[in-house]
Formats: C-alpha cells, sequence, structure tokens
C-alpha cells in the first residue's frame, strides 16, 4: 500500500446523509447562535494592554505549563503544552506571564451579561470565551440574523476582542459554523451540508475512538456521516451514534441560562446614633464607594441599590435609588441615596446601614465626542432628582419620539427614565421603518423617497413644529398646488414648491386627510403647509431653520 494512501474501512458507506437538506428526524427546529473567542487566554490578556508594544509572550498555568503564546511565540517555536524550560529553549527572548483564571472568569461572566441584551436565555459554556444564545424568533427584531450576529460582533469588539459568531440549529452546529466564516448563517435544515467539509477534531470524542477515526482515514464530519448508523452502533457502541448525530446537526441539549452572580452589598454599623446632616453624607460616600468598587471590578454598573436603615427605635427604612442610566460613579450614587434621606425624613437616629445593589448590568463605554465640551451627566441627573423632590415624579417628564404618521403624534410625554443602548454598527444601521396602522395611506407623486419609504420632507428633521397647526392664506394653480402664501412668518410668492405628499387615516375616531408640501420664500425662509382636504382649509406647520 502506498505510504499516503488511505487505508480501505471496514464497512461500505451508504449514500451521505449531508447531501440531505431536511431536518433530521426528532430534532426540534430551534436557532441556536454561538459566539466564540478565538484563542481566548492570549485575547484577554491582549486586551488589557491594548495599544502597548509586546515581545513574543507565552502564558503559563499553574502547572507551569505553556497555555497561550502569541504568533510571534509560536513561530519561534513555542507550542501550548510545554514547558516553561522547552519554550525558553526554543525561544530565549520570549517572555513569559502566568494567566490570571480569576479575572479570566469574572471577565467571562462580564461578558455573558453584556450578551444578555442580545437574548433572553444566554449560557457561559465552561470552554473558556464560548458563549451560546437562544437566537429564536429574533431575526424579527432586525433586517436579518446575520445583521443580528454583525451586532453581536460589533459590541464585542468595542470591548476589544474579534469573535467570531455563527447561528445553526443546535449547539454544536452554531458552535463549529464559527469555523467557517467570522459570520456565519446555516440555513434551517442546512446543517449537515454546513459541517461536512469540518475537521472531525471538533467533535467532543474520547482519545480512543479520535484514534480510531484517524486509523480509518475519516478526516472530515462529511466522512463519519457517510457511514451506515447500524455499522457505527455496532462497531462504537453509543459514543459512535452520539458522534454521528452531531456531525448531522442533531443536538437537542437544552440551553443552560447563565446564572447571574450574587448581587453586591456592603454595610457598616455604627459606634452610636448618628443624626442626619453630615455625618450621614460621609457615611454614604464610604457605602457608596465600597459598592461601586465590588461592581466596577466585576464589570457591572449600578442600575439600581436599596438604602437599609436599622434606627435608633429598632425600626427599619428601606429607600429605594435608581439613578437615570446605569452608573459607576459613586458620587453619584450617595448624592441620590442622600436625596432620598431628604426626601423622607427619619423618625430616629440611624444604628445600622447596608447599601446593596438590587439591579446591575454590564458596564458599556460611554460614548465620546471628539472636539465637543460636554456637560456633566451627573449633576444633570442631581438636578432632575431634586426636582422630583420638590414636584413629585409624575411632575418631571420627558419627550419621546415614537413612529406615527401624523406628525403631532410623533412625540410622547413620559417619565424621565432613561436607558443606554448599547451602540450600534454605523455601517449597518438602519432607520426601522415607520408601521403603517390600519385606515392608514399614503401617496407621492411629485416627491422623491428616502431608502426607507419615507418621503423626503414628510420626515420632520430641522423643523419647529407648530402646535397646533396655524392657519396660513394660500393661492394655488390650475392643479391645485400652492403658488403664493401669507403666514405671520413671511408671505408673497413662492420660489419653490415640493410636494404632495399625502397622509390619512384615524378613520375609527378623528379622521384625517392631508396634502403636505414643502415651500420656499424667495428670501429663503422655508416653512411645511398641508392642506386639509376634509376642510379645504391649508395650515402651516413647521419652520425650518
Amino acid at each position: 500500500m502506498p505510504e499516503n494512501s488511505t487505508p480501505p474501512l471496514p464497512f461500505a458507506p451508504s449514500t451521505p446523509p449531508a447531501t440531505s437538506t431536511a431536518v433530521p428526524t426528532g430534532t426540534p427546529l430551534r436557532r441556536v447562535a454561538c459566539v466564540r473567542i478565538p484563542a481566548p487566554h492570549l485575547a484577554f490578556y491582549l486586551r488589557a494592554r491594548r495599544g502597548a508594544a509586546l515581545p513574543p509572550t507565552a502564558l503559563l498555568d499553574e502547572a507551569g505549563l505553556v497555555r497561550a503564546a502569541s504568533r510571534e511565540a509560536r513561530q519561534a517555536g513555542v507550542e501550548p503544552g510545554m514547558t516553561r524550560k522547552q519554550a525558553e529553549a526554543m525561544a530565549p527572548h520570549v517572555r513569559f506571564d502566568a494567566l490570571d483564571p480569576h479575572a479570566e472568569a469574572a471577565e467571562w461572566e462580564r461578558l455573558a451579561l453584556l450578551l444578555g441584551r442580545f437574548s433572553p436565555t444566554v449560557e457561559k459554556a465552561e470552554e473558556a470565551g464560548v458563549f451560546y444564545l437562544d437566537a429564536h424568533g429574533l431575526g424579527r427584531l432586525y433586517p436579518s440574523l446575520r445583521e443580528y450576529l454583525a451586532h453581536i460582533r460589533f459590541t464585542l469588539q468595542g470591548e476589544g476582542y474579534q469573535p467570531r459568531v455563527a447561528v445553526a440549529g443546535s449547539r454544536f452546529a452554531a458552535r463549529a459554523a464559527t469555523h467557517l466564516n467570522e459570520i456565519h448563517v446555516v440555513p434551517p435544515g442546512r446543517d449537515p451540508v454546513a459541517l461536512a467539509p469540518l475537521p472531525l477534531a471538533l467533535l467532543p470524542l474520547s482519545p480512543g475512538l479520535r484514534e480510531t477515526f484517524a486509523a480509518l482515514g475519516l478526516r472530515a464530519l462529511g466522512d463519519l456521516t457517510a457511514i451506515p448508523v447500524a455499522e457505527l452502533e455496532a462497531r462504537f457502541g453509543r459514543e459512535g451514534i452520539e458522534a454521528v448525530r452531531l456531525a448531522q446537526g442533531e443536538d437537542p441539549t437544552p440551553l443552560r441560562p447563565f446564572a447571574t452572580p450574587e448581587l453586591a452589598a456592603v454595610e457598616l454599623a455604627l459606634d452610636g446614633p448618628l443624626e442626619q446632616g453630615d455625618a450621614v453624607r460621609f457615611l454614604l460616600a464610604n457605602l457608596a464607594n465600597r459598592l461601586i468598587d465590588i461592581l466596577n471590578r466585576r464589570g457591572l454598573a449600578c442600575e439600581e441599590a436599596r438604602l437599609v436603615l436599622r434606627l435608633d427605635d429598632r425600626s427599619e427604612q428601606t429607600l429605594a435609588i435608581e439613578p437615570a442610566a446605569p452608573t459607576l460613579s459613586a458620587r453619584l450614587l450617595a448624592d441620590l441615596a442622600f436625596l432620598a434621606l431628604e426626601r423622607n425624613p427619619l423618625p430616629a437616629p440611624i444604628l445600622h446601614a447596608r447599601l446593596e445593589a438590587a439591579r446591575a448590568g454590564a458596564a458599556a463605554p460611554d460614548q465620546r465626542v471628539l472636539f465637543v465640551e460636554r456637560g456633566d451627566p451627573d449633576r444633570a441627573e442631581l438636578a432632575v432628582a431634586r426636582l422630583r423632590n420638590l414636584l413629585g415624579d409624575e411632575a418631571v417628564l420627558r419627550p419621546r419620539r415614537v413612529a406615527a404618521w401624523r406628525p403631532e403624534q410623533r412625540v410622547r410625554w413620559e417619565e424621565y427614565q432613561e436607558r443606554r443602548l448599547p451602540p450600534r454598527d454605523p455601517s449597518s444601521f438602519r432607520r426601522p421603518r415607520e408601521g403603517r396602522t390600519a385606515g392608514t395611506f399614503t401617496s407621492r407623486s411629485a416627491v422623491e423617497s428616502d431608502a426607507d419609504g419615507a418621503g423626503r420632507f414628510l420626515r420632520d428633521e430641522g423643523l419647529r413644529l407648530c402646535a397646533p397647526p396655524l392657519p396660513v392664506q394660500v393661492r394655488v394653480d390650475a392643479g391645485g398646488r400652492p403658488v403664493w402664501c401669507q403666514s405671520a412668518w413671511a408671505w408673497g410668492p413662492l420660489a419653490r414648491v415640493e410636494g404632495p405628499e399625502r397622509i390619512g387615516g384615524d378613520w375609527w375616531s378623528t379622521p384625517y386627510e392631508r396634502d403636505y408640501y414643502r415651500i420656499d420664500w424667495p428670501g429663503g425662509a422655508g416653512a411645511w403647509i398641508f392642506l386639509d382636504r376634509l376642510a379645504n382649509a391649508w395650515y402651516l406647520h413647521g419652520i425650518y431653520d
């Protein structure tokens, strides 16, 4: 037999099932996403030293063995599994550092919390740097599952990693598909086809079975799925059956949701009763600094805290402290706690104080704008907290944009509560299309449309809206288009007219039908006017700045 030839199999292969596009029988149709950070130990080490010029580096575990090595160190001959002496003999110039398993474990927990933004179920695998997410139905929140994965990858890139992400029908298939591309989506039912060219080394096999498969010339997952199942079972038993099922994408193992670590809490027992005043402020600052320090080391930010006070009259007071956005500012947390005490005076002095994090989430880096002086968000939040103390929560509101065809309904007033969203990739950002509601119609004749389907000027960017719309006098030509307009803002013949863009709806309550025009006077003033078709009247709805 030639030296490089493959030994014949002791059984005849059947038609490879990998050519079938059917979903394996008995496997529930589900979508699982996998996030894998290549060389996780080295990636964690390099992340903490971003921007620093590093020599060839090898990382040692507690036993003194090389666990990971940089590309330059591997090129010099250093391989994982070597002892330090062996690695030094191969490359004397290599730098050696010890792994920090506790810091790494905290980092993977932090990333699992961060990925919780993208799925209600996140599993932190035992393998370092690997996470599984339940992606069933999440493609509906994004233009596609590929963009869903792109947002996950972009978020982790902002954390200093270069992950590979994939979606498939099972945990193993998704994990294996991360070896195909940086972003890969396996269509439903196509797991066997997608996995066929991947190496057999991806399967979790015992050393003995792995050596047997190698001796038989099995190199890829497709080679294994080509063997009749009955012959695999007869020769290799249950382990052989489980291996071929994984290779075919059959992995019904449910996700094990990541258990959020216990939130931090700090407390302080006082030597004697403490009255409200500056001493209480120092007490709260001490507790807030200790609490934020614990959360910061875990990569968490405080979303809500509880201040539990045991008083001299044997009563207990609990106050909720909720910043407008997740914070790592001890000063802000202490000031908010002090304001809560001012709002709720205590009936007796304090004997014991406890500050605990009721809710915490992954700390996201703040976005910074170059060359723009930014205000202090903590001071703004304290101002809002003082207004709440003075006027009550229901008196402090903020406007929020909502999707609506009728422009005056695009602003909704709600309680001032803000949550920071994860940063999105500007290259993949798409403005959500405003959904068409029952009874709402629109027609566009003489106006161009944007990529998202909204009219070029029906969107109210750059406008100061008139609330309510103001009546104006308009003269029209034979085609019904405005040629002259008089308003309190400007009047006279029009230099430019764009439109009409017609909207209408709400036939079940307060019906409306409007034709909107963008108009400009010769002096440069611009406005937004519409014809109320039901009342046959013209109105000024906005002025362009």
